[in-house]
């Protein structure tokens, strides 16, 4: 099973809505696709059109199965053919991040948890909460690329030199970590704006060299309004501007795979 994490420590760029519409990109590839939320909050899952309130009160987050609980429990089918399914996030994973604090490998409970289902799904794509927590390093621990989205506006450009850092001291103090950055993701992306156009290209010139910097999500209210349904936007409305970025992606991510298979 091929594992995504999608992470920027700052709140706000769009990182949950990356995380469902690229997992269901994937989906429409025909890929067994697990989306894992995180998130505390419950971002993902409520994007799904999950009560992770509820979820949480029964004990069907991964907040339990990151103490020992077994993550075949708690996983939700989206798709009637079963090949999209939810880990939800929730209020648990907090007191799981407290549990594992104390515990020696603390950062390597996900890792475990997603093993155990690897044989079911072809892949799986983790929505980060929006800090560098130990969630989060769970979440970078579990992952082979890592997307990073990234906010078309000066202080989200500024926090990315940030993140970079933190994903290289997690690479160089992590054992066995086999993270690679998969590419940064603008989003937000006014084209009609000269700001968004001057940093969308500082970021293509800055970081082509370390890491692929996909074409931008478009700013649109469709994003939103569909996680207030509780509805992914792919689905939903399938003719947004953006969503064949994600398409983009989820195709490159296939074409490394396949390349890597036969290298």
């Amino acid at each position: 099973m091929l594992t995504i994490a999608i992470a920027n420590q700052k709140g706000g760029v769009g990182k949950t809505t990356t995380a469902v519409n690229l997992a269901y990109a994937f989906y429409q590839l025909g890929q067994r696709t697990l989306i894992c939320d995180m998130d505390p909050q419950g971002s993902a899952t409520l994007h799904c059109g999950f009560d992770h309130r509820g979820l949480t009160r029964d004990g069907l987050t991964l907040g339990p199965v990151l103490t020992g609980s077994p993550i075949r429990n708690v996983l939700l089918d989206m798709e009637k053919d079963g090949w999209l399914s939810l880990a939800a996030g929730g209020a648990g994973l907090g007191d799981a991040e407290l549990y594992l604090s104390r515990q020696n490998k603390g950062s390597a409970a996900l890792t475990k948890a997603l093993q155990s289902v690897a044989d079911g799904y072809d892949l799986a794509v983790i929505d980060c909460p929006p800090n560098f927590s130990l969630l989060t390093l769970n979440g970078l621990a579990a992952a082979d690329w890592l997307l990073i989205p990234v906010q078309t506006e000066a202080l989200a450009f500024d926090g990315l030199s940030t993140m970079l850092s933190h994903l290289q001291a997690f690479r160089e103090t992590t054992e066995g970590s086999q993270i690679r950055l998969l590419g940064i993701l603008p989003t937000l992306y006014d084209r009609k704006r000269a700001l968004h156009r001057e940093l969308f290209l500082q970021m293509s010139e800055s970081f082509s060299d370390q890491c692929t910097v996909f074409p931008p999500i478009s700013m649109s209210a469709v994003y939103p309004n569909s996680a207030a349904e509780g509805c992914i936007t792919g689905k939903w409305r399938p003719n947004t501007p953006g969503l064949d970025v994600f398409q983009h992606i989820a195709r490159d991510v296939l074409r490394r795979q396949k390349g890597a298979h036969h290298g």
